[in-house]
């Protein structure tokens, strides 16, 4: 998968990981936030916005994928044609997909973090920034 998202190259690294980070804030998952930021080079800034969910600090495109990572762990029915014409427009059609289908994976590793915290998918799930070359 991570290899599928990184070929595109329509989605930069460090905004999967900023939306990684985000939808583990969402699901509450604090240990591992530490150690997505810290394997992501966030900062403390950084971290602090995407904890309270002030994106304004990010640029353009960062805000556009965080708007949607906002609203897929709980509200992804909810998301709307303008915010995938946005995501579209900044990333072109693959991006797009690749973004979507890296948000719902994210969330899928979170869940099933949180049922069953031994067998940590979380953990093993790298940031993208870290894989690229």
């Amino acid at each position: 998968f991570y290899d599928s998202v990184q070929h595109t190259n329509a989605v930069p690294g460090q905004i999967l990981d900023l939306c990684r980070v985000r939808i583990a804030f969402i699901h509450g998952l604090s240990d591992h936030l530490l150690v997505a930021a810290a394997e992501s080079g966030l900062d403390d800034a950084s971290l602090a916005a995407l904890r309270s969910g002030a994106f304004q600090t990010f640029d353009r495109d960062a805000q556009i994928a965080l708007a949607l990572a906002e609203k897929i762990p709980f509200a992804h029915h909810d998301v709307t044609d303008q915010e995938v014409a946005d995501a579209r427009a900044a990333f072109g059609e693959r991006g797009a997909v690749a973004l979507l289908t890296a948000l719902a994976f994210v969330d899928v590793f979170c869940r099933l973090h949180i049922v069953l915290p031994s067998a940590s998918p979380v953990s093993t799930f790298p940031p993208v920034s870290s894989t690229e070359a």
